[in-house]
């Protein structure tokens, strides 16, 4: 079943006045499910006193309608007395200072950061409460699942850089101790000479040593995975039979770094490590509020489906409503794009759509906003289209739950360490995520399916024949050895400047120490300045691509290969490709997505096509032609997949683009009709020589989702 509801109670808002007539309303509205905040700070307001009264009713209200209900544990938000009762639990700064918690800026009860997970005895009394609600809600009927820890938060609101209490500090040793087997192993990897454990500290800010830094960042990282694993552990005792994720403000490669360096790089988490642990991941997403182009939602969908690997993937929290921060007034949410969001997500293969939230809220910065029917003059039309997506979900439901998106042959890597390095030197690894979103917008784009393959995950290489490391700043020796596999059993990779000029730890490497260079003789002749006209010509294929340099130049030494793009320098190029064994390098000598994330370079995009069109790599094949501008929300996006050996394309058409034509291989769609379920029409599919063809008319919601 896909699920498909409003977030509904945080308490103590919505008032209980509202509660019944509301449930009914979801119901009429097309969801079938609700999701509901269980918060420590209401339910534990008493120590060891717990009271579920008021959301039994609700869950009782939605029986009653015929909804399932998501429960999310926000054990994150703590009690008035937990330091009371649990004395010296308090966050530290990375200047030696308490955090003093308060209530959350958008929430009404209870305290926010509270206190350190790593405290024993308030990990006990934490889990003590997720404990006591899994064992409540044991024999509903009808919870459909668990969101065990929302947004992946613990330190929000904690006036600086945290934890470095002394409960967290033993956990990093013992971290540090478990990577690297003993003290003269760290100081072997480090290049360090401590003598005891106590001597060993956490990173204290950014542009200090990067070691340091660097290894604190990756341990918080860790911390936080473990910890979802903690919380994922509790619930699945008690309900086996349940889903239960757990989700991050957006996918963890978007969080590079916030508040004024309170959030290091990925401190939340990494969405590939908390997948492995849980039931599946989730993430937050709200377009409108943070002005997302169709192609960066797109984007974030592909990150999470490619981290949960096959298993489930929820849209935790999606835009319900206008958003509102403050006294401002936001951009409203059209139906038309909600509805655009919530099917590109199932296109992307989640099973799970939460809506944040059902009615406006109430309290704080953020009163008067993100109502799924709230007062924004957009309600009627959110819920018509709503109505309607939720028939389409009933009457189609065996045909949706069995889809699949199509593998993808493709890939862009993630480096977590490479996150980690810049936010040791810059307090952020921006830079890291524009290179990644260039080439990812460039692919979405064209429709070319593909995935973000994580670098401790390389198993997930298995079929995939071109592979990009945009900005893949530092690498250690076990992962150059995979990709150095990966290319000599016939991969193409596309390598940029500086490529593994670190190693994982911040150690600087010489650039013939590099890879790729360590297998290929081919080495980068050092950093340069990019020139006033950043514009450079590459000739490939007998074509000629016009192409924009970014923040550096590195260019590559040409003592072997083809050059696509000369250097100014003699014996150095800005493009060149190398074969190595089955394989072959591609050579960049700066960087090319982070100026395609700005305009929107037609000549990047065609050269990554041929690129990947070289390598043997599956491009989509479905033909699309359609009349559209060349920016970054005008154009037809398809997403292809099965179920149960069935066909299944998702069409997506730009505002002002009133139809396209489709052309579909031999083996997509080989049938003389087909069924559009988003309108019901059926459609007639004309030959063209060993493909088929479909003219399809956009339609007012700009959606097709297209079956035999």
């Amino acid at each position: 079943m896909i699920n498909l509801g409003p977030q509904y109670y945080r308490p103590p808002f919505p008032v209980s006045k509202y509660w019944k007539d509301d449930v009914r309303k979801m119901k009429d509205s097309g969801f079938n499910c609700l999701q509901l905040w269980v918060m420590w700070s209401w339910v534990e307001a008493n120590p060891g006193k717990f009271n579920y009264d008021d959301y039994d009713r609700i869950v009782d209200f939605a029986e009653e309608n015929g909804l399932n209900v998501v429960l999310s544990t926000i054990a994150e938000i703590h009690p008035y007395w937990i330091h009371r009762v649990v004395p010296d639990c308090e966050l530290v700064t990375n200047r030696g200072q308490k955090v003093v918690s308060e209530n959350r800026n958008e929430c009404h009860n209870g305290l926010t950061p509270g206190g350190c997970f790593d405290h024993p005895e308030l990990w006990k009394r934490m889990a003590g409460f997720i404990h006591e609600t899994a064992v409540h809600y044991k024999n509903r009927k009808n919870i459909a699942g668990w969101d065990a820890w929302n947004e992946l938060r613990w330190n929000v609101q904690a006036d600086g850089p945290v934890c470095y209490c002394k409960h967290t500090v033993k956990k990093y040793r013992e971290w540090l101790e478990e990577k690297f087997g003993s003290l003269d192993g760290l100081n072997k990897e480090w290049i360090r000479r401590y003598d005891s454990w106590e001597d060993v500290l956490p990173g204290k800010t950014t542009s200090r040593p990067y070691t340091s830094t660097m290894s604190f960042a990756h341990f918080l990282t860790c911390r936080s995975s473990k910890h979802a694993e903690d919380r994922y552990k509790i619930i699945k005792e008690v309900h086996p039979d349940k889903v239960v994720t757990a989700h991050g403000p957006s996918p963890c490669l978007m969080q590079v770094a916030w508040e004024g360096g309170i959030e290091q790089a990925l401190n939340r988490g990494n969405d590939w490590a908390i997948a492995d642990r849980l039931d599946g991941i989730g993430c937050s997403n709200f377009p409108s509020w943070w002005s997302m182009l169709n192609t960066d939602y797109t984007m974030s969908m592909e990150m999470i489906h490619s981290a949960a690997r096959g298993k489930k993937f929820w849209v935790s929290e999606l835009q319900g409503g206008r958003s509102n921060i403050g006294f401002n007034v936001h951009n409203p949410v059209r139906g038309v794009d909600q509805q655009r969001w919530i099917w590109n997500s199932i296109a992307c293969g989640a099973d799970t759509v939460l809506l944040w939230c059902w009615r406006d809220e109430v309290f704080g910065q953020e009163s008067n906003g993100f109502g799924f029917i709230g007062n924004d003059g957009f309600a009627p039309e959110r819920i018509a289209a709503m109505q309607h997506t939720g028939d389409i979900l009933k009457k189609y439901s065996g045909v949706l739950e069995g889809y699949k998106p199509a593998n993808a042959e493709v890939a862009i890597m993630f480096s977590p360490q490479t996150y980690y390095l810049y936010w040791a030197q810059e307090g952020s690894a921006q830079k890291v995520l524009l290179s990644i979103r260039g080439f990812c917008k460039a692919l979405i784009r064209n429709s070319v399916p593909f995935k973000i393959v994580e670098e401790e995950h390389l198993e997930e290489l298995e079929g995939v024949k071109i592979l990009f490391l945009p900005r893949m700043t530092a690498i250690d020796d076990a992962t150059a050895g995979k990709l150095k596999k990966f290319v000599m059993n016939g991969g193409t990779l596309y390598c940029e400047a500086e490529n593994g000029a670190f190693d994982s730890v911040g150690i600087y490497r010489y650039p013939e120490e590099r890879f790729p260079g360590t297998f290929s003789g081919v080495s980068e002749i050092g950093r340069r300045a990019v020139p006033e006209n950043p514009v450079f010509s590459a000739k490939f294929a007998g074509k000629t691509y016009k192409l924009k340099s970014f923040h550096m130049l590195s260019p590559w030494k040409t003592s072997k290969g083809e050059i696509f793009a000369k250097f100014a320098e003699e014996n150095a190029a800005m493009l060149s490709q190398v074969k190595i064994g089955k394989g072959r390098l591609i050579l960049c000598g700066t960087y090319l997505g982070d100026e395609y994330d700005k305009d929107c370079n037609p000549d990047f995009e065609r050269l990554i096509l041929k690129f990947i069109g070289d390598a043997g790599a599956d491009t989509g094949q479905i033909g699309i032609s359609a009349k559209t501008k060349e920016d970054f929300n005008s154009y037809v996006y398809v997403r292809y997949g099965k179920s149960s050996g069935r066909d299944i394309a998702f069409v997506f058409f730009p505002s002002g683009c009133k139809s396209a034509t489709l052309s579909f291989p031999g083996k997509i769609f080989n049938v003389d009709k087909v069924k559009d379920i988003f309108s019901g029409e059926e459609l007639k599919l004309e030959k063209s020589g060993g493909a088929r063809k479909l003219k399809l008319v956009a339609g007012k919601s700009r959606i097709a989702i297209l079956t035999e």
